[in-house]
C-alpha cells in the first residue's frame, strides 16, 4: 500500500482513539489531555500510519523513557545501552524528553545469535540445551545458525543421521533425541573452533564501549536472554559490571537471577507481563523494528575496528523495500511527533500508568474492527528467516474444512486476534476466543 493511499479523506477518517475507555482514576486527568492533544493535532495531510503512531504508539514510547529515566535517576545510572533492532526507536524517543541530556546513551549492535554463539566453547555438554535453543521450536537450520554454523556445510551430517534442514524439533530434543546428540557430537569441535574465534571478535566490539561502572541495558523483552548473554560475555574478559535491564515487557520465563525489569505488567519482575501482549505480540515488534538487517557476528574491517556484521533486512526484496516499510516508518514518525508535542505541554508534568498507555492498543488489538484488521491485513512477518503473515488467514468456508489447517494459519499469525477477526468478520468477544483457544492448546 502507498502512502498516497493512506491519506485521510473527510469522513474516512479512522480514529484510533475509543470513545469507550478505562483507565487508572489518578490518570484520568492526563487522558483527558491526551485526547484533546491528539484531536487538536489531527492532520487530514497525515497518513493513515502516521495518525496511528501518534494516537497509540507514542504514548507508549512515552510513558516507557519517563518511567526509565526516573528510575535511572533513583537507581544513580548516568550510562544507557540501547539494544538493537528494537532499541533504536527508543532512543530517538527518550533523546526527546526532558532530563535525558543527563545520560550517556549508546547504541549497541546486538542480536541473540551475535551474543551466544561466542559463549559457546566454553559451554558443558550438558548445558547445551539451554546455551543453543531460546525457543521451544527450532529448524535444523535455525539450530545450526544459532550454534553459528553454516547448515549448507554439513548436508552429508544431516544425512548421516536422516535429518532434513527444514525440519523442526522441540527444543528438549538437544537433548533427549540420540540422532540430534549424536550430530551435535560430530560438529561440536566446529562449533567451539567458530565460538572462540567469535569471541575474540565480539570481546574487540565491547571493549570500543569502554565499560566501567554500572550500566543500563535497555530492550523490547522478552526473556531478557541478551542481557543475560552480555553479562555472561563480561565476566568472561573479567569484567565486573552491574547490567540493569528494562524493557517493555518480561515473561515469566525469563532468565531467573537477572536485574531486569518490564514496564507493562511485570515491574516487579515476577509477573508475566507478555500475557497481555500475547494475541498480537508480532504488532509490537513491527512498531519498534528499526530498518535494517539483524546482527550476525562481528567482524574485523580494513581500519583495525571490529563492526557488526548484519544480515540482509528482511523487508529489502529485489533492491526496493516493501510496503511494510513506509508504514512502520511512518507508525514511528507519529510515535516521535507525539512525544515532541507532549514535551510542549503540561502533559510532560503528568505521570501516567502503563496500562493507560497501552489502554489505545490494546484496544485495538484485543478488540478490533474489521478497518483496523485490513490495515495490517497483508502485512509480512519474519521470524529466524521464515515467513509468515501478520494475520493471514484463508477464507472462513477452507478454514471450517480444513481444520488443521486454521489450526497451522493460527498458530503462525502474529496478530491471532486480527487472524479471528479477518475470518470471521462479525462482532464477537475475539479476546475471549483467543483466549480459550490458548488455554486448550496448553
Amino acid at each position: 500500500m502507498s502512502l498516497k493511499k493512506m491519506r485521510y479523506k473527510g469522513k474516512k477518517r479512522i480514529p484510533f482513539i475509543r470513545k469507550k475507555h478505562s483507565v487508572y482514576k489518578e490518570d484520568e486527568k492526563f487522558y483527558s489531555e491526551f485526547k484533546k492533544l491528539c484531536k487538536s493535532n489531527y492532520n487530514e495531510k497525515d497518513s493513515v500510519f502516521f495518525s496511528f503512531g501518534y494516537e497509540t504508539f507514542g504514548i507508549i514510547l512515552y510513558g516507557f523513557c519517563k518511567w526509565l529515566r526516573d528510575d535511572l535517576k533513583k537507581n544513580k545510572i548516568k550510562r544507557i545501552i540501547f539494544f538493537s533492532r528494537d532499541g533504536y526507536i527508543i532512543r530517538e524517543a527518550f533523546n526527546l524528553i526532558e532530563g535525558s541530556d543527563e545520560f550517556q546513551t549508546d547504541y549497541m549492535y546486538v542480536s541473540r545469535r551475535s551474543l551466544r554463539v561466542p559463549l559457546l566453547w566454553k559451554a558443558e555438554k550438558k548445558y547445551r540445551e539451554k546455551a543453543i535453543c531460546a525457543t521451544k521450536y527450532i529448524s535444523i537450520e535455525d539450530l545450526f545458525s544459532s550454534i553459528g554454523l553454516e547448515v549448507s556445510k554439513y548436508i552429508n551430517i544431516l544425512e548421516k543421521y536422516g535429518l532434513k534442514r527444514e525440519q523442526v524439533i522441540k527444543d528438549t530434543e538437544i537433548s533427549n533425541n540420540k540422532k540430534i546428540v549424536s550430530m551435535l557430537d560430530d560438529i561440536w569441535e566446529d562449533v567451539v573452533d567458530n565460538s572462540k574465534v567469535e569471541y575474540e571478535n565480539l570481546k574487540c566490539y565491547l571493549e570500543q564501549f569502554d565499560l566501567k561502572k554500572k550500566v543500563a541495558v535497555v530492550d523490547i523483552g522478552w526473556r531478557g536472554s541478551m542481557q543475560f548473554f552480555l553479562s555472561e560475555m563480561l565476566k568472561m574478559m573479567d569484567l565486573d559490571i552491574p547490567v540493569r535491564g528494562y524493557y517493555i515487557t518480561l515473561s515469566s520465563s525469563m532468565i531467573k537471577g537477572m536485574d531486569a525489569y518490564g514496564y507493562l505488567g511485570n515491574v516487579d519482575g515476577l509477573s508475566n507481563g507478555c500475557d497481555l501482549l500475547r494475541g498480537y505480540v508480532g504488532l509490537i515488534e513491527l512498531m519498534f523494528l528499526k530498518v535494517e538487517g539483524s546482527v550476525e557476528k562481528y567482524m574485523k574491517s580494513k581500519d583495525g575496528l571490529v563492526k557488526p556484521k548484519l544480515y540482509d533486512f528482511e523487508y529489502f526484496i529485489d533492491g526496493k523495500y516493501t510496503s511494510e516499510v513506509d508504514a512502520m516508518t511512518e507508525i514511528q514518525r507519529g510515535a516521535l511527533r507525539f512525544i515532541i508535542d507532549c514535551e510542549k505541554t503540561n502533559l510532560r508534568k503528568l505521570n501516567f500508568n502503563a496500562a493507560t498507555a497501552f489502554q489505545n492498543l490494546n484496544q485495538i488489538a484485543n478488540h478490533p474492527r474489521l478497518k483496523d484488521v485490513n490495515l495490517f491485513r497483508k502485512f509480512k512477518f519474519y521470524n529466524n528467516g521464515t515467513k509468515s503473515y501478520l494475520i493471514g488467514s484463508n477464507s472462513l468456508i477452507y478454514n471450517l474444512t480444513h481444520i488443521r489447517m486454521f489450526k497451522e494459519d493460527l498458530y503462525k499469525s502474529r496478530w491471532r486476534i486480527g487472524f479471528l477477526k479477518k475470518m470471521f468478520k462479525i462482532p464477537m468477544p475475539y479476546h475471549l476466543i483467543f483466549s480459550v483457544l490458548m488455554r486448550m492448546a496448553m
